[in-house]
């Protein structure tokens, strides 16, 4: 998603509704063979609205939990793998599916004051189409997410 979409959909996100707003953390993230980085991170606020969601994909997930000092899972959920892009082929032929070596996606968590990890967890990998990563995922990338957890302070 385009910078400008992103910034279009938050903006329609929060115009969509006058609802009282909850407290989100965006994080980008990327995704490789290695594990996961911290691109960038933004606050926002949005609207409460009815729950709804996307499913991931049944192909290569990442899990997450976001988690207290003590290890306590705060809440969790799981996302498509951003790697797995797939194409429609001719009619009646499927999809061509790619594994790129990495690609950044975005992440929207719950603030939470009490949080401080973000561990991530490749579930799946692909078992067709090309392979263009060689490494074996690491188990877990655990990032530092604290920080960003805490309630924003109001203007004096």
């Amino acid at each position: 998603m385009t910078r400008a979409a992103f910034i279009t959909f938050t903006a329609l996100l929060l115009a969509s509704s006058a609802h009282a707003a909850d407290d989100y953390v965006l994080l980008q993230l990327r995704a490789t063979a290695a594990g996961h980085a911290l691109v960038d991170a933004k606050r926002i606020q949005v609207p409460q609205l009815p729950g709804a969601g996307l499913n991931a994909s049944s192909g290569p997930l990442i899990d997450w939990q976001l988690q207290d000092r003590q290890g306590r899972t705060l809440s969790a959920g799981t996302v498509s793998d951003p790697r797995l892009l797939r194409a429609p082929l001719e009619p009646g032929r499927g999809h061509e599916m790619v594994w790129l070596p990495e690609a950044v996606y975005v992440l929207r968590l719950p603030v939470n004051a009490a949080a401080t990890d973000l561990r991530l967890r490749a579930r799946t990998n692909p078992t067709s189409g090309p392979r263009i990563q060689e490494a074996k995922e690491p188990a877990t990338t655990t990032l530092k997410v604290g920080a960003l957890m805490q309630p924003a302070t109001p203007p004096r």
